[in-house]
């Protein structure tokens, strides 16, 4: 009986590995091709994200590599990159002189506030809590392990009125919402400012910039591809992309903005380009980051610094003319090579070739 079970133990995973690929896919595709796709590694919904009609797969880094990409940063690094409070407490100060961060003022631990050493000793009441936030900017809320902006949320306070993800709420919803929070971070609010709050003011529009170390130079680190990311009205205050947001890839030689996507799982299975913001006609495609190749040559700085990182996905935000790192992620999803197929380049094709990935 036991060897019977571990005869199907492997089928069946690869079965529900096969349903959990397909699930997320909106696509009208024949069951033929959609099982195609998870036999060369890719969810169904990637079809359309690649656009598989008119690109070689082979070109692109599978789906199924995620996992195994995930171990080309070692368990020292993952839990640093994973953790946003230790991540916060060890790169706080190695980033002063290029990069500013986010002041990580309290924790919020089953539903009660903590202030931490540096931030306001009185922050232990959602009473002290919307105080802070009338004086300032107001603060953020994030998972400490959250990805995908899931669970992120905006507190704000103007003219006495509390703000939650930019809408007007009582201070008693407020305080029903901190009790509902565990393993949350509070840090100060970074206000966007320029063209990217221009395109879109009522989201952190980041900046993802995925730097890999060459292992045919001295594993010297490079930037492998950039996107910006910009906010729409179902997801404010946060740019995910996964729920509505917008993608555009950035030239890396001038800085230049593409034309931004909508990704498929929005758009009933189809690719939205557009070279303006939907929801306020803003341009997209064209704009400049200003100072675009000063970021790159600071973050190469960085990420040089200190050789762990690998394999690293940042997350930039400017605001006043200074670059904020929000967070960096120790796998960061390779659907940003819809826009440049990673496997098509040699030096990306290398760099995950020498961890195994392909």
């Amino acid at each position: 009986m036991a060897r019977t079970k571990r005869h199907w133990r492997g089928p069946l995973k690869e079965l529900r590995r096969a349903v959990s690929y397909q699930k997320d896919a909106p696509l009208r595709m024949p069951l033929s091709k959609r099982f195609e796709m998870f036999r060369r590694g890719f969810r169904s919904a990637s079809y359309a994200l690649y656009s598989f009609d008119h690109n070689d797969p082979d070109d692109y880094l599978p789906d199924s590599a995620f996992r195994e990409a995930t171990l080309i940063n070692g368990p020292f690094c993952r839990r640093i990159l994973h953790d946003k409070l230790l991540f916060w407490r060890v790169f706080g100060d190695a980033f002063e002189g290029t990069f500013e961060m986010p002041r990580v003022v309290a924790l919020i631990e089953r539903g009660q506030l903590f202030p931490l050493p540096g931030g306001p000793a009185e922050l232990r009441s959602v009473g002290a809590l919307l105080e802070f936030c009338r004086r300032g900017t107001g603060v953020v809320l994030k998972p400490t392990d959250g990805w995908q902006g899931q669970g992120i949320a905006s507190l704000t306070v103007a003219d006495g009125t509390p703000y939650l993800n930019g809408q007007p709420v009582s201070p008693e919803t407020v305080a029903t919402h901190v009790a509902g929070r565990d393993r949350t971070l509070v840090t100060e609010r970074v206000v966007q400012t320029g063209y990217a709050a221009a395109i879109f003011p009522e989201a952190a529009n980041s900046i993802r910039v995925t730097t890999m170390q060459d292992p045919d130079d001295g594993h010297r680190p490079f930037v492998a591809v950039a996107v910006h990311r910009f906010g729409s009205n179902t997801t404010r205050p946060t740019d995910n992309v996964s729920r509505g947001g917008l993608m555009a890839p950035i030239d890396l030689q001038t800085g230049e903005l593409g034309l931004a996507v909508k990704f498929p799982r929005e758009t009933g299975g189809e690719l939205f380009w557009c070279s303006h913001h939907p929801d306020t006609a803003a341009p997209i495609k064209g704009v400049k980051v200003p100072g675009w190749g000063t970021l790159q040559d600071q973050l190469l700085e960085v990420a040089a610094r200190f050789p762990f990182l690998r394999y690293v996905g940042w997350d930039v935000l400017i605001s006043g003319g200074t670059w904020w790192i929000l967070e960096a992620n120790h796998n960061p999803s390779p659907a940003v090579q819809m826009f440049h197929p990673y496997l098509k380049d040699p030096k990306v094709r290398r760099f995950f070739a020498h961890y195994g990935v392909v």
